[in-house]
C-alpha cells in the first residue's frame, strides 16, 4: 500500500492518479496529521485516509474508501463505492456519495449530506467509532440533508430501531430503495440525528418523535386508513410523521 504522511503545516495533495508504488499494492494510505489539510485519494484505488487534526477536507475515489475526520471540523467525501466515513470530534459534513455508505458523524453537530437519486441505503450511526464501539455520538444540532429532494417530499418511517428518510418518488412503487437509515434512532440518547432537511431548507424536527407532543400524535397517519403498504428489506414498515422543522432550531 503507498503511504503518505503530512506536516503540521496545511497540506494538500492529489493522489487521484497516483500509480501504485510497487507490485502487490491495493491502495493507499493518507494521514493529514496536523494543519487544515485537503487530501484527494485514488479514483481507482481503495484509499485509507485519516485527516487528523484540523479542518480537513478529505475525498475519496469511486471505490470502497475508509476516510477518517479526526479532530476539528472536517469535510468528508467518499464519492462511488461502498465507503466508511468517520467525522471524530468537531461539526463535520459527511457525503458518502454513490454506493450504500456508513457515516458516523460522532461528537458535535454533524450534516449527513444524501441524494436519493444514488440508489441503495446509506447508514447514519452518529454515535458509533469507526470501529463500532458506541458511545462516542454527540450534539444537537446533527442533521440529515437531502440533497436532491424537496421538504415536503421527504417521507419518514419506522424500521425497528431505526429511522428510514426517503422521498416520496422512491416509495412509490410501494418499496424503498433509496435513502438514508438512522442507526438505532429510536433508542434515544447520542444515536439521535436532530433534523431531516430538503434541499430547500424545509424539513422536519426528528426528536418529536420521540416524545411526541399532543400536536405531534394527531400528525400521525392514521393507523386504521386505508393506504398502500411500504416494503423495506422484505417486510413492512411504518410510515411517521415528524413536526414541521422550526429554523430557530437550526440556531442551537
Amino acid at each position: 500500500m503507498a503511504l503518505w504522511n503530512g506536516s503540521s503545516a496545511n497540506d494538500l495533495i492529489d493522489w487521484s492518479t497516483r500509480p501504485l508504488d510497487g507490485t502487490g499494492d491495493t491502495g493507499h494510505s493518507m494521514n493529514g496529521f496536523g494543519g487544515d489539510d485537503q487530501i484527494i485519494g485514488s479514483n481507482t484505488l481503495s484509499n485509507i485516509i485519516d485527516g487528523g487534526t484540523g479542518n480537513d477536507r478529505v475525498t475519496g475515489g469511486n471505490v470502497a474508501d475508509i476516510l477518517l475526520g479526526g479532530d476539528g471540523n472536517d469535510t468528508l467525501i467518499g464519492n462511488g463505492g461502498n465507503d466508511n466515513l468517520t467525522g471524530g470530534i468537531g461539526n463535520d459534513i459527511l457525503d458518502g456519495g454513490a454506493g450504500g455508505d456508513v457515516m458516523r458523524g460522532n461528537q458535535g453537530n454533524d450534516e449527513y449530506q444524501i441524494r436519493i437519486s444514488n440508489a441503495g441505503i446509506d447508514i447514519a450511526a452518529d454515535d458509533l467509532s469507526a470501529a463500532n464501539v458506541t458511545g462516542f455520538g454527540g450534539g444537537t444540532a446533527d442533521t440529515i440533508r437531502v440533497l436532491d429532494s424537496t421538504g415536503a417530499t421527504l417521507m419518514l418511517f419506522q424500521n425497528g430501531n431505526d429511522l428510514l428518510v426517503t422521498n416520496a418518488a422512491d416509495v412509490s412503487d410501494g418499496f424503498i430503495d433509496s435513502g438514508v437509515a438512522i442507526y438505532n434512532f429510536f433508542l434515544g440518547g447520542n444515536n439521535v440525528v436532530e433534523f431531516a432537511i430538503g434541499s430547500d431548507g424545509n424539513g422536519y424536527d426528528l426528536t418529536t418523535l420521540l416524545s411526541p407532543s399532543p400536536m405531534a400524535r394527531a400528525a400521525q397517519p392514521d393507523a386504521s386508513a386505508d393506504y398502500a403498504p411500504v416494503s423495506f428489506d422484505g417486510h413492512e414498515v411504518l410510515q411517521l410523521q415528524a413536526l414541521p422543522l422550526q429554523h430557530e432550531d437550526l440556531l442551537l
